[in-house]
């Protein structure tokens, strides 16, 4: 199972995955944002339309899907609550 979680910068993205992990002990969290990569792979030299890209763009894609997606409402909500209802879900 893969969680995706997104969200603006700040907002708490890690502190929830940091969360889901303690109820998910073999969960492993992988904490990288978009511009960070896509920087990390011009810098190689790499095009905008090498394989890398075109592969984060699938993902991307695929997770803008609603049946592939579970959408939860963070307003107003601790860290430990998001993470509870993911973990649930």
């Amino acid at each position: 199972m893969i969680y995706w979680i997104s969200g603006p910068y700040g907002v708490g993205k890690s502190t929830v995955a940091k969360c889901l992990q303690e109820l998910l002990p073999k969960a492993f969290v992988y904490d990288a944002d978009w511009q960070t990569i896509h920087d990390r792979i011009l810098k190689r030299g790499k095009k905008e339309d090498c394989w890398c890209m075109q592969n984060i763009g699938m993902c991307l894609e695929y997770q803008q899907k609603e049946t592939h997606a579970i959408h939860v409402n963070a307003l107003n909500r601790s860290p430990e609550e998001i993470a509870r209802e993911i973990a649930e879900s």
